[in-house]
């Protein structure tokens, strides 16, 4: 009598060991065999395929049609995290963000990432940091552990590195301090390993915006994350297009778009508040933005440069950038980019209420800061104002 083990008993093993903060050793585990000629070879430091993963190894997949992309039952999407899988006990499909067939020890190694970096809506910086940290631990075991040479069907692809990225992503939504710097760490790894030849590690667009959003999310508190932000969309525009002339190492899949440069002025109107120079930042780069979408537009009519066409949320977070900013020409900034949008014709620059709200936060703040300038000038609740020379309302310069 011969005992079969369920890929499906299997998965929910591994998944009730993770829920006891055990780590995933069943599919960590070294086989007995030695390791192959290519597994010792991918990371030798002399060799020249250094730091590139043994993506090879996944090669162990199921039968599958490429040709067709389809298969006989139905998938499962993750939506979230941007891959379908199958049932534990059913084929892989084919997975349209990496373009190529995925095997069952991925996809099951993917979902207990994305259980380690799962958090409550409602919960502690604390708790998302550990999420995150978990996840991120897990996944730089395994690639310990494909250095060292053990033979693994697990392919470290763009998905797995990207569920670990927006955990950190979730956790810079909740005040982690680092949260940003360690996703940018993690972003730049994958780099390294497309540089090296690993096309499933590459970083693509979705892999740039969690980072980019975890950036935005540090902005308020951290001084320097716009700037690294926006630092990271210059890289990722050059990838692009270093990728795409022929020459490059297939960076296509890294295409900016209107997410990427709302995601980034984003980033200035957070950082508003502590930096002057935020509301021009944001300002330059919307301005590039219509100005790259007016020359796509008027060189093809094919809709190619549509993914940069300004819209409400791009004139809206520069709006808010004025607003925020301590600049007492704020608000008659904002409010002209208000006039800029009444003005168009075009459907995607009709304000809403997040415009107008933006516009009259920014007056309302500016009138606070002049009232605090004229309490500190006149002293208390102002009950120095009949002193003060013809009953003016207003500050002295």
């Amino acid at each position: 009598m011969i005992l079969r083990l369920s890929v499906a008993g299997a998965a929910a093993a591994v998944t009730a060991a993770a829920s006891l903060g055990g780590v995933c050793s069943a599919f960590l585990q070294p086989r007995p065999s030695p390791p192959s000629a290519l597994g010792r070879a991918a990371f030798c430091p002399s060799s020249d395929v250094r730091l590139r993963l043994l993506s090879s190894l996944s090669s162990s997949s199921f039968d599958y049609d490429l040709e067709s992309g389809e298969s006989s039952s139905s998938a499962d999407a993750d939506l979230e995290y941007g891959y379908e899988y199958r049932k534990a006990n059913e084929k892989p499909v084919f997975n349209r963000r990496l373009k190529r067939r995925t095997n069952r020890s991925t996809v099951a190694f993917s979902k207990h990432l994305s259980e380690l970096s799962r958090i409550p809506r409602r919960c502690s910086p604390r708790a998302a940091r550990a999420a995150a940290k978990a996840a991120d631990d897990a996944l730089r075991a395994t690639m310990e552990d494909i250095r060292c040479g053990a033979e693994t069907e697990i392919s470290l692809n763009v998905i797995v590195f990207t569920i670990v990225l927006r955990g950190w992503e979730r956790a810079a939504s909740k005040g982690v301090k680092g949260a940003s710097d360690a996703a940018l760490e993690l972003l730049r790894v994958m780099e390294n390993l497309g540089d090296a030849g690993d096309d499933l590690a590459r970083p693509d667009a979705l892999a740039y915006s969690s980072v980019l959003n975890a950036l935005a999310k540090s902005a308020a508190k951290d001084r320097g994350a716009a700037a690294r932000a926006e630092e990271l969309l210059e890289d990722m525009i050059d990838r692009y297009l270093d990728g795409n002339d022929g020459d490059g190492d297939g960076y296509a899949a890294a295409k900016p778009n209107g997410v990427s440069y709302n995601t980034v002025i984003a980033a200035w109107a957070n950082a508003a508040a502590h930096s002057k120079e935020a509301p021009e930042r944001a300002e330059d780069l919307l301005r590039r933005m219509k100005r790259q979408w007016e020359e796509r537009r008027d060189r093809d009519d094919d809709g190619d440069g549509d993914e940069l066409r300004p819209d409400v949320l791009t004139y809206s977070g520069v709006i808010n950038a004025y607003g925020r900013s301590t600049r007492d020409d704020g608000p008659a900034r904002a409010e002209a980019l208000l006039d800029e949008m009444e003005r168009s014709d075009d459907e995607l620059l009709e304000p809403d209420a997040v415009a107008y709200n933006s516009v009259i936060n920014a007056y309302a703040r500016l009138a606070a800061r002049l009232g605090k300038r004229r309490r500190r000038r006149y002293g208390g609740g102002g009950g120095n104002d009949n002193n003060s020379g013809g009953g003016d309302d207003g500050p002295r310069a």
